[in-house]
Order: structure tokens, then sequence, then C-alpha cells
């Protein structure tokens, strides 16, 4: 502040004030008690009794800014600054209020160290894991949750695609506390904004970030294959409550069906999949996905419902899907004459169930707005096919009953009813379901497998 300016300060006394001494630079300072305007503040050396608890103004004429002002009130020193402040007295701190805070910083300091060591051991290990075709542009270890952001996981040489999974932000939320044990909990882990690409090989085996399963193997094997190692302590168990995939795109490439690995795109896929644990146990892991069948004419949806177990891959699903283009989906309807559909669409409601190594499904398929290639019914007009197929809504459903062993999936079906539509269908223009629930049983046996060599069981 200038000089000229009139500052006042406010603060409240007790009982009484005592002798009071003030260092001014300039004018000395005019004392009014609030409610008492004939009681002043007596001047330096002299005494004077005040009402309890009064408010006191002191006008400070002129006074610099920079300057102190230092009075005693009833034996204690006040210090004041020369801008308006609220003037307490300070209480002197105990023992106890100091041990408490002394003990309150050094837990601070500790947590915090703690919090380091355990961020540099996360990284090097989210690291290790994810191996030379592996990285993060960022790692970021919180209190609650490890941010990794840019996600990239390389792909072998033979891979139909330039990556297995791209994610720009992958968030994982561990129990802190599990570190201190011989465990690894990890609470929660969030996959979003992805792609991830997905290969069936063609002796039928499923594979999932290849990369990072033969890594997992090779951490397995520096363990040992027992479950102790060599002091007889058991393995670290690791656990993920549940994983969510969250916003993206899936390509699934399968080269059983066809020679070239055929492309199946998936996209706004959302799944939720947990809990996971390794080694793995008698647990049902839930399994809930939906997303977008992308063909080239329609877009269909697809739902995938139930459970699977992992170490022993008996399974419980329910796979659904409604307006799926039909030429997307024509190497699984037509094993030997893929091109002969061409366009149409395609609903599907389908149970699958896996126990001891046996796959059973059953369920009802329609299809309608059905299209066939010029030369592929060879003498059989098209006209008559389908007139000896379709309803009067110009539909073909039928329900299917399909067993098989995963073992060595050649699926047949049933002497139902059913079986003799859907044997004229196949005969006449090559089509049936057995592709689609060999390729879903198929897909239940590879995801138990490929779960648990990532998770190192």
């Amino acid at each position: 502040m200038r000089d000229g300016l009139r500052n006042q300060c406010k603060f409240f006394i007790g009982i009484h004030a005592g002798p009071c001494r003030r260092r001014l630079p300039r004018a000395p300072a005019v004392g009014r008690v609030a409610g008492h305007p004939s009681t002043v503040i007596p001047p330096a050396g002299r005494r004077g009794g005040l009402p309890p608890d009064s408010t006191i103004w002191i006008d400070l004429p002129s006074f610099p800014y920079e300057h102190t002002i230092f009075m005693c009130l009833s034996g204690r020193t006040l210090l004041a600054s020369g801008h308006p402040a609220s003037l307490k007295t300070r209480t002197p701190m105990t023992k106890p209020v100091k041990i408490l805070i002394v003990v309150v910083l050094l837990i601070a300091v500790a947590a915090v160290g703690a919090l380091h060591v355990a961020s540099r051991l996360v990284v090097s290990r989210i690291q290790d894991m994810m191996g030379d075709k592996g990285h993060a542009a960022h790692i970021d270890v919180g209190w609650t949750e490890i941010v990794l952001q840019d996600v990239e996981i390389g792909a072998p040489p033979d891979w139909p695609s330039r990556q297995t999974l791209r994610a720009a932000r992958v968030t994982m939320e561990p129990d802190w506390r599990a570190l201190l044990s011989d465990r690894l909990d990890i609470r929660r882990v969030v996959v979003s904004d992805y792609y991830v690409s997905i290969l069936r090989s063609a002796d039928g085996s499923l594979q999932i970030l290849p990369t990072l399963r033969q890594r997992a193997r090779e951490r397995a094997e520096a363990r040992g294959d027992a479950q102790t190692d060599d002091q007889g302590r058991p393995k670290r168990e690791t656990s993920i409550g549940k994983l969510i995939l969250d916003k993206g795109r899936l390509d699934f490439f399968d080269a059983r069906v066809v020679k070239t690995p055929y492309r199946v795109p998936f996209e706004n896929v959302h799944a939720e999949v947990g809990p996971l644990h390794a080694p793995a146990n008698d647990a049902h892991t839930e399994i809930k996905m939906q997303g977008q069948l992308v063909g080239k004419q329609r877009r269909g949806t697809v739902t995938v419902n139930g459970w699977l177990a992992l170490p022993s891959h008996d399974a419980d699903m329910r796979t659904t899907t409604t307006g799926a283009d039909v030429a997307v989906l024509a190497p699984y309807l037509q094993r030997h004459a893929p091109s002969i559909l061409t366009a149409g669409q395609m609903d599907l409601d389908m149970t699958t169930r896996v126990q001891n190594q046996q796959l059973s499904a059953q369920g009802k398929a329609k299809l309608r707005d059905l299209d066939f290639s010029g030369g592929g019914l060879g003498s059989l007009p098209r006209k008559a096919v389908m007139a000896a197929l379709e309803d009067r809504k110009g539909e073909v459903n039928f329900e299917f009953t399909l067993q098989g062993s995963l073992k060595d999936p050649k699926f047949s079906l049933t002497d139902d009813v059913s079986t003799r539509i859907v044997g004229g269908f196949a005969k006449a223009i090559g089509v049936s379901v057995e592709g689609v629930a060999e390729g879903v049983g198929s897909a239940v046996k590879g995801l138990g497998g490929a779960i648990g060599e990532l998770l190192g069981k």
C-alpha cells in the first residue's frame, strides 16, 4: 500500500488488555472499543480495563505496507501485517500434535517412495510382458490405476494383418496389497478404442495375440513347468476380475475354410470377460459380447452370451445373429461351393454346449432375400429350389441339432424332422449350418487355450 491509505485491522480480546507496546514508523495508533466510543486503548506504559470479548478497531493512518505492528495483549504477543487481516492469538503447538504431524509426514514420504518403487516394477514387468513386438507410448502408474497410452502389439511374419492389437488406451486397476503376497490381482482391465486380429489356423487352433503367448511360454519355461519352484514355493497366481473391450474393431481370419485366411470383419464390438485366473481353476468365466458383422451390403448384429471353464474347456454359449450378410458367411454355409450364394440375409439363434470335449449345438436358422450366381445350380432351376424351400414370406426356416467332438470336429446332423429340409437344401445349393457350428465350437476350444497361455497357466 501507499502512504495516505488507511488500513483497519480487527481482533478480539478475551478478558482484558494488558500494557501495550507499539512500534510505529510514523503516526501513533488510536484504538476505539466497538460499542464503547469513549473507551480508548491506553498509551504505552499505562493500564486500562476493557470489557470482555471487546472488538477493537485500530486506525493506522499513513502506515507503510511493509512494516509490522507488535502489540502485547493479555501477556501474549500478536503479530499483524500491514494489510487488513484478522489478528488471532497463536496457541503454542502441543507435543502430541507435533508427533502426529511428523508421523503423517513420514507416512506420506514412505507412500510416495513405495509408489515410485512399485511404478518402476510395474513398468518393467509390462515391458517384459509385451516383449520386442510390443510398445506403449506412455505408461502412467497412479494410486488407483495403471494407464497405457497408444499400445501396439506386432504380429509374427506369417500373420494376415500388420498388428495383432492396437489400442488408444489400456487401463488396469490393480490391487496393490497383493504385491505384498505372491499374487498378482487386477480388478479390472479396460481396452478402449482398439483393433484386434484373431486367426484360426488350418488345423482349427485359435491364435490370439501370438507374440504375447510366445512370450508367456518363454517366461513359464524360465520358471519351470512345475507348480512350485526349486524351494517348493507355489508360482505366482494371477487373476483378473473383468476384462472389458470397449469401442473396437475385430478381424477374424479363418484359414480352415479356405487356403488363404478368410476375413470376417466386426465393428463396434463391446465385450466383457471374467473372472480370469491362472493357474486355471473350475470357476466359470462369463463371456458377453455384442457387435456388428460388416458385410458388403449390410451390417448384421451379433451377440454372444455364456460361460467357459478354462481348464476343461467346458462351455455353455448362446450365439445370435440378426440380419447378417449371407455373402460374408458363404464359406461357412457353402463349404464346397462358396461362390453360389451371393446375397441375402441370415438370422441365427444357436446354443452351444461343450462337456468332456463333446460339443452339442441346437438352434434355429432363417435365410431370406437369397440370391444365387448364374451357373451354380446346374440343371436345377433356381425357382424350383426356392419354391420348395421358401415359405409365404420368402424365407427359409429350419431347426438343427449338431453333435461332434472337439478332438476331431466332424459334425453331423441328427435324424430329426428338420434333417430332410436341411439335407435337401444342402444337396440343392450346398448350404448347411455345419460350418457355422464348427466355427463356434472351435472358437470355444481355442479361446480357453489362448486365455490360459496369456495368463501363464
